[in-house]
């Protein structure tokens, strides 16, 4: 959120485009974390390059363990999947709306691609 903030004031003066920025970089860096405690629960250890549910072995809070912190029904932790994916999309989809205040230009088309990339990665 700072980094699209701190762009957006460094470019222009325009509080529509500043608040759109700002928006942006919350909303895609919620999808991101949502992602990456998605990608620890189920992601492939082979493509990550680390081993599968790290996070919640460290004792770290993740996405899932937040919103379902019964670990030991398997129906808890699909439930924390599909919530998670959900929030990716959301938090995805919110983000690009935002870049609609942006001029149309060859950053607010790479911050669109980013957006989308960000929420398909696998490692």
């Amino acid at each position: 959120e700072a980094a699209c903030s701190i762009g957006a004031l460094h470019g222009t003066t325009d509080s529509r485009i500043i608040d759109g920025a700002t928006r942006f970089g919350h909303n895609i860096g919620m999808a991101f974390q949502a992602h990456d405690d998605l990608l620890d629960a189920t992601g492939e250890p082979e493509v990550m390059g680390k081993p599968a549910g790290l996070d919640s072995r460290n004792g770290k809070y993740t996405w899932l363990t937040l919103a379902y912190p019964v670990r030991i029904l398997r129906r808890a932790r699909e439930e924390g999947i599909r919530t998670a994916r959900g929030a990716v999309t959301q938090y995805t989809d919110q983000a690009r709306t935002f870049l609609d205040v942006l001029p149309p230009s060859e950053s607010r088309t790479l911050l669109h691609a980013l957006a989308v990339s960000l929420a398909g990665r696998r490692s």
